[in-house]
């Protein structure tokens, strides 16, 4: 079971399975229009090798809007290399050393 929940006074959301954590990036663009929903939000996303692959619908909507930055957990190698395939590139790492920041190559 997949569910939304709002997490914050934000307009924050995160996907979660099964309540499980398995991927947790924030998704930053300066040229989305503020009416954008997916402006700023935090997602948590989950495995789907037999669907369409790890958040690809989230993947597209990003290229669509040229959402540039990820942070991803570094214990979710399936996650990072589901963002490697799909051209994201790792940039360098979270201050707090948890994350990998992971970007989207400029056009």
């Amino acid at each position: 079971m997949v569910r939304e929940i709002k997490c914050s006074k934000n307009d924050t959301y995160v996907n979660i399975k099964n309540n499980k954590i398995v991927a947790f990036i924030i998704i930053r663009s300066e040229k989305t229009e503020k009416t954008d929903k997916y402006r700023n939000y935090i997602w948590e996303l989950f495995a789907d090798p037999i669907g369409k692959g790890y958040g690809s619908e989230l993947i597209q909507e990003m290229q669509n809007r040229e959402f540039l930055c990820l942070h991803v957990k570094k214990t979710n190698s399936v996650a990072i290399n589901a963002y490697i395939k799909n051209k994201f590139i790792i940039v360098n790492e979270h201050p707090r050393g948890d994350k990998w920041y992971m970007k989207w190559p400029d056009k």
